[in-house]
C-alpha cells in the first residue's frame, strides 16, 4: 500500500500515547506514505515528528484527574454536547480533506470509550469510503480490562477493523492476556515488537546521572517527593540527580522537591532527549508506562520501577510484574516512602545493565509493514 495514512490519537494525562503514535507516523513516512497525525490532547512540543508528517490539532481535551471519569477542555471546563459536535465535525472534515487509504485509531476501540462520540462517526465514514482500504487499531502491549465493555469492543472491531497491531512481544506480554475476547475477533492480531527508537548504550559513556521521571503528564508528585527525600541517604547520593517533570508541574511543587533533594539536583521539564538520557544514565527511577518500558528493554539501564496505579488503572502494575521477574526492583505506590525507595535504589545500583535480547523490539518498520499490508511483517 502507498498513498495516505491518517492516525487518530488521544492522550489524556501523560503523553505516552502521542509519543507512540508519533513514532508510528514517522515509520509510515519513512515507508513512503503521506501521513497525517491527528491529536486530540494538549499540544506537546517535546514530541518530534519528521518534517513531512502533517500535525493536526483538534480542540484539546484531557482527563480532569487520574480517575479518567471527566474530560475537560483547554480551560478546564467539562466538555458538553456542543463541544463534542464541534470536535466531531472538525475530525470528519479532516478525514474528507485528506482521504486516507489507511486509517489508524490509537487504542480505540480497546480503550478511549469516552471518545465514541467522534470515533464511531469517523469509523462509519471510513467504512463506507471505497478509497479507504484498511482500518487498523494500533495498541500497546496491555489494555485495562473492562469485562462489561467487551461485547461492544468486539462488535466495533468486527464491523470496522481489518487488523489490530499490538506494539509488544507476544511471548513477553501478549495482548490477549488483557483482552482475551480478541480470540473472537475475525481480523488479524499482529504483535510487532516494542516500538522504540532507543539504542543500546554501546560506546557512549554513561553520564553517571540518576534520572527520575514520571512521563510528561500531570501525575508523579508522590514519586518526585519520595525520590528527592531519598537522594541524600542513598548509595548514589554523590551523583547528579536529574528530575524530569511534566511541563505543567506547579512551581510550588517544583520548589518543594528541590528543597528536599538538596544542592546539585536538576529539575527540568520533559524534553526530546529523554531516550538518550535514559540510555546513558547510571540508574533510572520512574513509572513503567509503555514508552519507558520499551526504552528500558532496549537500553538495559538499571532502574527502580514505581508503577502508576491511579484510578482503575492496572496496566503499569501488570507490566511491572514482568519486569520484576527480570530482576528489576519494583516498589508499589502503596509502599512508596523515602526509606523504601532508598533500599530499592541500593539494590538496583548493584545490578549490571540488563540484556533483553530475547524480547522483540521494533524501530517502526515492522509496525509500518503490518499496517500497510494487514499481514505479519
Amino acid at each position: 500500500m502507498t498513498g495516505r495514512a491518517m492516525i487518530h490519537v488521544q492522550h489524556l494525562l501523560g503523553v505516552g500515547h502521542l509519543s507512540r503514535a508519533a513514532r508510528l507516523a514517522n515509520a509510515l513516512d519513512l515507508a513512503g506514505m503521506d501521513v497525517a497525525l491527528v491529536s486530540g490532547g494538549r499540544e506537546a512540543p517535546q514530541i518530534v515528528t519528521r518534517p513531512r508528517v502533517r500535525r493536526v490539532q483538534l480542540p484539546s481535551v484531557r482527563a480532569a484527574d487520574a480517575s479518567f471519569s471527566t474530560l475537560v477542555d483547554e480551560n478546564d471546563r467539562p466538555i458538553d454536547d456542543r463541544f463534542r459536535r464541534n470536535r466531531c465535525n472538525r475530525l470528519l472534515n479532516q478525514y474528507e480533506d485528506f482521504r486516507p487509504e489507511l486509517l489508524v485509531t490509537e487504542l480505540f476501540p480497546l480503550g478511549r470509550r469516552q471518545l465514541r462520540f467522534e470515533m464511531l462517526p469517523l469509523l462509519e465514514m471510513a467504512h463506507l469510503d471505497r478509497h479507504c482500504q484498511t482500518i487498523a487499531c494500533s495498541v500497546r502491549d496491555i489494555v485495562n480490562r473492562r469485562p462489561q465493555r467487551q461485547g461492544e469492543m468486539l462488535e466495533w472491531l468486527n464491523r470496522y477493523y481489518r487488523v489490530v497491531v499490538a506494539h509488544g512481544d507476544q511471548d513477553f506480554l501478549s495482548l490477549q492476556d488483557s483482552a482475551p475476547f480478541l480470540d473472537q475477533y475475525r481480523g488479524n492480531v499482529l504483535h510487532t515488537g516494542y516500538l522504540t527508537d532507543a539504542q543500546p548504550l554501546g560506546t557512549r559513556p554513561e553520564t553517571g546521572e540518576v534520572l527520575v521521571s514520571a512521563g510528561g503528564g500531570a501525575v508523579g508528585d508522590s514519586l518526585f517527593a519520595a525520590a528527592a527525600a531519598a537522594r541524600g541517604s542513598s548509595s548514589l547520593a554523590h551523583l547528579v540527580w536529574r528530575f524530569r517533570h511534566g511541563r505543567d508541574a506547579p512551581v510550588d511543587r517544583i520548589a518543594h522537591w528541590r528543597a528536599l533533594a538538596g544542592p546539585g539536583a536538576i529539575f527540568e521539564p520533559v524534553a526530546p532527549d529523554f531516550t538518550d538520557r535514559l540510555a546513558a544514565a547510571r540508574l533510572a527511577i520512574g513509572q513503567i508506562g509503555y514508552n519507558t518500558a520499551a526504552e528500558l528493554l532496549a537500553t538495559g539501564t538499571p532502574a527502580v520501577i514505581v508503577p502508576f496505579a491511579g484510578g482503575a488503572e492496572t496496566e503499569q502494575t501488570r507490566r511491572a510484574e514482568r519486569f520484576a521477574a527480570m530482576g528489576y526492583p519494583v516498589l508499589p505506590e502503596s509502599r512508596l516512602t523515602p526509606g523504601n525507595l532508598v533500599a530499592a535504589i541500593d539494590v538496583a545500583a548493584r545490578q549490571p545493565r540488563m540484556t533483553a535480547n530475547q524480547i522483540q523490539l521494533d524501530v517502526g518498520d515492522k509496525a509500518a509493514a503490518a499496517l500497510m499490508h494487514g499481514v505479519a511483517p
